[in-house]
């Protein structure tokens, strides 16, 4: 199954490299990948064209949930990441946690 994706993530230190590992992790092969930075609003913006035996919306949900990250459009369907992070304060999985563990580092 093809898929088109577009994340606009804080522009950090690892921001790309931790999309990237999800997309490899959760099973999805980048054919096409354009990253850019907004030195103005510190964002990077990431669009990438692929595939994957599994549905888009596994990936949208993994990437919702990096830190960091803000919006991820995927095939024109847009989720803002402020909607998600209420939706893992609702499961108990607080922001601050994850972003604690990559500011120690100890993250794969």
């Amino acid at each position: 199954m093809l898929f088109h994706a577009e994340v606009v993530a804080k522009n950090e230190e690892g921001a790309l490299e931790r999309i990237l590992r999800v997309c490899r992790h959760r099973g999805f092969w980048a054919h096409t990948l354009h990253a850019i930075t907004d030195p103005i609003e510190n964002r990077l913006l990431v669009e990438m064209e692929g595939e994957s035996d599994r549905s888009p919306l596994l990936l949208t949900r993994q990437l919702e949930k990096l830190c960091g990250v803000l919006e991820v459009t995927m095939g024109g369907k847009r989720r803002e990441a402020a909607v998600v992070a209420g939706e893992h304060e609702a499961r108990g999985c607080a922001n601050q946690v994850r972003r604690a563990v990559y500011a120690s580092g100890s993250h794969g």
